[in-house]
């Protein structure tokens, strides 16, 4: 639940003597269950072995430049940016601790790296960023429409640039993680409640994981979009995501306990 969220999120801040949020702890776990996959596909792989490799991997975090609030008079709107930070995965986790233990470093270590990343200006640049890459697109769609009668083939498409532009501008990315807050009471359509809510995101070109993490009604889910040879099992990935969530309970409460994600 969201109760249980924040306090595991408030003793870990004081703990470590920081401010760690709930995006920071699934932040963690989601990168521990990458590990795991990882550990997955070279179990099953005699060809891979070594060639995958991962001491640190890239995550996105796409962040709402007004803080998710959209002002009186204000136009709803994308104004989303993102942010790449390089993570811990493999490297820089003591592997000789309990497995509770590695999960408190891996979310230490994490935050660390974020709360360095927040203090950049790296969303706002990349949504000025992602706004030329826009408009160009736009300009190069109207000059091929324009120029459809013509004979001769001027090059390849905005279809073709775009996704080539965006693609290349990851940041080599292993994962995008996003949170929704929902509504904090369970709403209503047409009479009929609402039980449940589902994110769900489309995954980047050339990123080939993303996980949302969505509250509603004091309740917290997980989805995970992917691409199938680098999650053949969502709900095992997910599994492994909840497992390092029990960790950090574990090690924080000195209880064992299995998330209800």
């Amino acid at each position: 639940s969201v109760e249980d969220l924040k306090q595991l999120a408030e003793h870990y801040s004081r703990k470590a003597k920081t401010r760690i949020t709930i995006n920071d702890i699934f932040c963690s776990c989601v990168s521990a269950a990458i590990v795991k996959q990882l550990q997955y596909h070279r179990a099953v792989s005699d060809t891979l072995g070594l060639k995958l490799e991962l001491p640190y991997m890239n995550l996105v975090i796409p962040v709402h430049l007004s803080g998710g609030i959209i002002l009186p008079g204000q136009s709803m709107g994308n104004k989303i940016g993102a942010m790449v930070s390089r993570i811990p995965a493999e490297d820089g986790i003591d592997t000789s601790s309990t497995s509770a233990k590695m999960a408190e470093d891996r979310l230490i270590s994490v935050n660390k790296v974020l709360t360095e990343r927040k203090q950049t200006p790296a969303a706002v640049l990349s949504y000025l960023m992602a706004s030329v890459m826009g408009f160009m697109g736009r300009g190069v769609s109207s000059s091929s429409t324009m120029g459809l009668d013509d004979e001769e083939d001027e090059g390849p498409p905005s279809s073709f640039w775009l996704p080539f532009l965006f693609e290349k501008a990851h940041a080599n990315a292993s994962v995008v993680v996003t949170n929704v807050r929902g509504p904090e009471k369970l709403i209503h359509l047409d009479g009929r409640p609402v039980h449940r809510s589902l994110g769900f995101l489309p995954l980047p070109p050339g990123i080939p994981i993303g996980v949302v993490v969505s509250s509603y009604n004091q309740q917290v889910s997980l989805t995970v979009t992917a691409e199938p040879w680098a999650v053949p099992n969502a709900d095992q990935f997910l599994d492994w995501v909840a497992e390092e969530y029990a960790s950090l309970r574990s090690q924080a409460f000195g209880i064992e306990a299995v998330s209800n994600l």
